[in-house]
């Protein structure tokens, strides 16, 4: 099963429909277009007691079918709003309420995906890898350097670099890397150490290589985590080759 959440500038008629076509359950923010004419279809479909969603950062929900004729479909949408102490923003707060009900910060998720409001609120705020593998990639890998003043020579650094990111991140989920706790938040799958991380713990150690009866050997300092991280990588490289 293949999932996709994204922002509001991907609720669009053609996503949807490929997201339908290729079977693909989604959770995409609804913009607060005028033309969608929320405010109104809230205000109407609004319970008297909204479903308690995040006790602790006092969200409250509820579900509603929202037609929209311009696109002649309709989505299932879960509406969504938030108490907050401050000034909300024009395009989001929509006014629903007597001001002395307090200040709301109002969201609407359309999902085709069969999930309570808890879990689709948990689902659409989860974070994808890819904002961590980019800072990854400029700030461990020389992604954001221009060494040369030539084009093709920067296009080959910044592959070169990819390639080694790629590699790394490949050698860890083959050998060190532990799977992570499923959440609502549908986070990555497994933990990643960052190359600087990998540098201090088994790249870059402090090392003596010494001939023993004609054997080379390379002699680390005692350390049982660095020993364990070894061997866990030597009992896994077979499978991995």
């Amino acid at each position: 099963m293949l999932e996709f959440r994204a922002d509001s500038a991907f609720f669009q008629r053609k996503i949807l429909e490929v997201c339908e076509r290729r079977r693909l359950e989604y959770a995409i923010k609804v913009p607060m277009w005028p033309w969608l004419n929320l405010k109104t279809r809230i205000r109407a479909n609004a319970p008297e007691t909204w479903e308690c969603v995040d006790p602790a950062n006092k969200v409250e929900g509820f579900f509603m079918d929202l037609p929209i004729a311009q696109w002649k479909r309709a989505e299932r949408v879960g509406v969504f709003r938030k108490r907050v102490n401050h000034k909300t923003a024009k395009s989001v707060q929509l006014d629903l309420f007597h001001p002395d009900d307090g200040r709301w910060e109002y969201s609407v998720i359309a999902t085709n995906k069969t999930l309570g409001l808890k879990a689709l609120w948990r689902f659409a705020h989860g974070h994808s890898a890819q904002e961590k593998a980019f800072a990854e990639l400029r700030g461990g890998y020389a992604f954001d350097a221009i060494p040369t003043k030539r084009y093709s020579a920067n296009t080959v650094w910044q592959k070169l670099n990819v390639l080694a990111y790629n590699l790394m991140t490949s050698f860890q989920l083959e050998t060190t890397a532990a799977a992570k706790p499923r959440s609502l938040r549908r986070t990555t799958c497994f933990v990643i150490q960052s190359i600087r991380t990998l540098r201090f713990t088994w790249i870059s150690r402090a090392a003596r290589l010494i001939n023993r009866a004609g054997r080379r050997i390379l002699k680390l300092a005692a350390d049982s985590g660095v020993r364990e991280a070894y061997e866990k990588i030597e009992s896994a490289l077979p499978k991995a080759a």
